[in-house]
């Protein structure tokens, strides 16, 4: 009703224009405007009023029968918000993402990568200890000693240094790519949360 009623009021706003143009006030390209805007909006109204047929006939056919060609419904949809809380969402984003999970095990994986790194460049320290017997050796005098050392490789370079480099390059990298993600995620969540939160104030 609102819809024709609008449309009422551009066809009466042509015919205004229509005797402007004749006493001279506007042009005729004004009135070609309106023109076009009211046919604009003729169309509109006609593509709404066939998706109407068109949602009342199926909503027929779920009742059963046929009970009008214009159903009216009464009443206030009281319907629960499946959202909470925003912060809610938050946590639920970024326990549940596939996408952070699999940053999140990558970080690890760097981080394991940059000790296994560190760790070989730690010397390898070893003790040496044993006993010696020289009574098979004929004819010999027979005699035995005991030794016992400690062994400590010197290092003449910066062994393995480019590994560790390279490990602690990449688990900054992945920590990064972890928080782009992470941000992504808040970022996509918040959009979302406010087009429902918009949703909602139209529905009410």
């Amino acid at each position: 009703a609102q819809m024709n009623e609008t449309l009422e009021q551009l066809e009466q706003l042509i015919e205004i224009n229509q005797a402007r143009i004749e006493v001279g006030e506007i042009g005729e390209i004004d009135l070609l405007q309106t023109r076009l805007e009211a046919n604009k909006f003729q169309t509109e109204v006609f593509d709404l009023r066939t998706d109407f047929s068109r949602l009342n006939a199926e909503l027929n056919l779920m009742m059963g029968a046929w009970q009008s060609d214009s159903l009216v419904f009464t009443g206030n949809l009281e319907v629960d918000g499946p959202v909470e809380s925003l912060q809610a969402l938050l946590e639920q984003t970024m326990a549940n993402r596939p996408d952070i999970h699999f940053a999140q095990r990558q970080l690890e994986f760097s981080e394991i990568d940059v000790n296994l790194a560190r760790a070989e460049r730690l010397p390898d320290f070893s003790l040496i200890a044993g006993y010696h017997n020289e009574e098979a050796i004929k004819p010999s005098p027979r005699f035995g000693y005991m030794f016992a050392g400690f062994r400590i490789p010197l290092q003449f370079s910066g062994f393995n240094s480019g590994a560790l480099q390279v490990s602690k390059v990449n688990r900054e990298q992945a920590r990064t790519i972890l928080g782009a993600i992470t941000l992504e995620a808040e970022i996509e969540l918040r959009e979302a949360y406010s087009r429902y939160q918009l949703l909602m104030a139209k529905r009410q």
